[in-house]
């Protein structure tokens, strides 16, 4: 899941935001649903999804990625 998140952040960086959103939301419904996942690898993927919704003027849908 961690390497998903990287790559769907690289991808945001290129402009292909539709192959980085499957990625990016991939990777946080598998850290999301594992109870051991550091928190810090949750945030970071919250961020990416944050950014690439922000870059590709897309709103995040039902997903609850602001910060808290």
């Amino acid at each position: 899941a961690i390497t998903m998140s990287a790559q769907g952040e690289a991808l945001t960086g290129l402009g292909k935001f539709g192959e980085a959103e499957e990625l990016l939301l991939g990777s946080y419904e598998i850290l999301k649903a594992d109870d051991g996942a550091l928190p810090m690898f949750v945030e970071s993927t919250e961020q990416c999804l944050a950014s690439l919704y922000d870059q590709w003027g897309k709103a995040p849908g039902e997903l609850d990625i602001t910060r808290r």
